[in-house]
């Protein structure tokens, strides 16, 4: 008799599967469930079942859903805010507890990751910006680069690598920062990671990157904390300022509590066309592939090798990875401690990559920093805060100079009482509503019903002429009538 699946395995499987086979009714669904699980026994009663709960899910999750960071510390950034959760519609957001002046710094922040701007990145791929700060390289910089240790390593390796790694660093503090992070995306350390470097470079895609770096960032801790004993739950730190220190717990209790919608959900309603759609499906499903080769290792897996490409694992219906044997066991230098299951299935299935996904869409900020209190900003067409990338010397020139590209400061552009909500506008506040709402619409906020709309609405609709309300009332009245008349000659036709 085979094994009977828990209700929490069977669902993720099921999710799996429905995504990346839409078209295929319950019995051969059930087929397909059972060639890639082998070991179960699910009748097929019990999959309708799971199949119906799943699909009343997906319909009554009309908003992106949300919860607070109990890791976050938001004293440490100011004392005139505090966090509030709204509710499910709405979701959370930041409230003033002390009145605020127009024009006062409220706080900074650096990034829990930074998907940079494309010229930092490509700045960061050739060797001419650190490979962790992002801070780009000039000649009155001081000589204190350090090159990737993994590349350094290679020179003497036989046979060489089949990329050499540009990484470079502003000093050996960056370097420490960097913690495990860089080597999984190093093409020396861990080649298996050229697909999706190669993936990410081409596409150009700022969401995938972002998570890339949110799934690396989480792998790496494991690593950091459990390698350092004596931190008692402070990994090494692999971020600056003060996200730095963030133990593997509190790492990942900041990724969940973005707000998320799945990225899936966006595309079904945005995409214009069927075509539109199976690309952007295509694109996703490529970047779930060159995940799972870059940086996934089963549970189970044997130091000897993997299993076919086709094979489906036990952990949430994570596809096998294709790649070579050296190379896993290149990964597993890299990833010696083990990473939980109910860590890798919402990191590496494919409702994980789509609500992960989702998460960068919802929360970027513009520059491509991800940040933990910047995330609590809901929208309103009339901001009364606004989002700077200010340098030392108080300039905002190209952030590719800045000592500090991905560093964010908060500025009230207007007196906010105690009460009052922070309010940043999530589209270009110069554009007529209707453009607006549009724009808002994509991103599944519904109808903005701001102040600022309900006026613009309002002032834009026609004055209404009482002569011109006087004829629609006589011609609705006109309307009733001939629609009795009608309704009394068919009555007679069909002799009812």
């Amino acid at each position: 008799m085979g094994v009977v699946p828990t209700d929490d395995e069977l669902t993720d499987a099921v999710r799996s599967l429905r995504a990346s086979n839409a078209s295929l009714g319950v019995p051969k669904l059930l087929v397909t469930l059972l060639s890639s699980q082998p070991e179960w026994s699910v009748s097929e009663k019990r999959l309708r079942k799971v199949i119906q709960r799943l699909k009343n899910e997906e319909g009554s999750n009309l908003y992106p859903t949300s919860t607070l960071n109990t890791a976050l510390d938001v004293f440490k950034y100011s004392n005139k805010l505090k966090p509030v959760l709204f509710g499910s519609e709405k979701g959370k957001g930041l409230v003033a507890v002390q009145d605020i002046d127009a024009g006062e710094v409220l706080w900074r922040e650096d990034p829990f990751v930074y998907a940079p701007p494309w010229e930092v990145y490509e700045a960061q791929m050739a060797g001419t910006a650190c490979a962790y700060c992002s801070r780009a390289f000039t000649p009155t910089n001081p000589p204190l680069r350090v090159r990737c240790p993994h590349d350094e390593q290679s020179i003497i390796t036989v046979p060489p690598p089949a990329r050499r790694c540009q990484g470079v660093f502003c000093s050996r503090l960056c370097l420490a920062r960097s913690g495990s992070n860089h080597p999984l995306l190093c093409p020396v350390a861990n080649p298996a990671c050229l697909e999706l470097l190669d993936f990410l470079g081409k596409e150009r895609w700022k969401a995938a990157l972002a998570f890339t770096q949110c799934v690396v960032r989480i792998l790496s801790a494991w690593q950091d904390e459990m390698r350092n004993s004596s931190a008692k739950g402070k990994g090494a730190s692999n971020k600056p300022a003060d996200e730095s220190y963030m133990s593997k717990d509190a790492i990942w209790d900041t990724y969940q509590s973005f707000a998320a919608l799945r990225n899936d959900r966006r595309w079904s309603h945005t995409s214009e066309n069927d075509l539109a759609r199976s690309q952007l499906e295509n694109m996703y499903k490529s970047l779930h592939t060159a995940l799972i080769n870059a940086l996934y290792l089963q549970p189970s897996e044997s130091p000897d090798g993997l299993t076919s490409d086709s094979a489906v694992t036990p952990t949430g219906g994570i596809p096998a990875p294709n790649r070579s044997m050296t190379h896993t066991k290149q990964l597993k230098r890299l990833l010696k401690v083990p990473v939980p299951k109910m860590r890798l299935n919402p990191l590496f299935s494919w409702d994980g990559v789509m609500e992960g996904l989702g998460k960068m869409n919802l929360n970027l900020e513009a520059h491509g920093g991800l940040f933990p209190l910047h995330s609590h900003l809901n929208h309103a067409c009339r901001p009364n805060i606004s989002i700077r990338h200010i340098s030392p010397d108080g300039s905002t020139n190209s952030i590719l100079h800045s000592p500090n590209p991905s560093r964010i400061t908060v500025i009230a552009t207007s007196p906010i009482p105690a009460g009052v909500e922070l309010v940043v506008s999530y589209v270009d506040p110069s554009l007529d509503f209707r453009s607006r709402r549009r724009e808002l619409r994509a991103w599944d906020f519904g109808v903005c019903l701001c102040e600022r709309c309900l006026e613009e609405e309002k002032a834009d609709s026609p004055p209404e002429d009482p002569e011109v309300s006087r004829n629609e009332e006589k011609v609705g009245d006109r309307d009733k009538q001939d629609a009795g008349g009608l309704e009394d000659e068919i009555r007679n036709f069909l002799g009812v």
